[in-house]
């Protein structure tokens, strides 16, 4: 899936550097323990590719809907939440 990634990124001219293995598992820890991370056939940041809204810290915010483990991959992709 990540050379489909890559490609897509390429295309909207977004980084496609990759973060440190210990950056990845470090990212991925705290997705771990995120209540908005849904399980199926890929670990998801809100429903996969399609979000949702939610309330963070008093504020709307809109979940991504991303593979997490893929998304963990890039160094400059971040959380919806600031969490990372």
């Amino acid at each position: 899936m990540s050379l489909l990634i890559d490609v897509t990124k390429k295309i909207q001219g977004k980084s496609i550097e990759k973060a440190s293995i210990e950056l990845q598992n470090e990212r991925i820890n705290i997705c771990e323990y995120c209540p908005h991370l849904s399980w199926g056939v890929v670990r998801s940041c809100g429903k996969f590719l399609q979000g949702g809204k939610v309330t963070y810290k008093g504020e709307e915010k809109e979940l991504c809907g991303c593979d997490v483990d893929e998304k963990a991959k890039y160094k400059t992709d971040g959380c919806p939440l600031e969490k990372w």
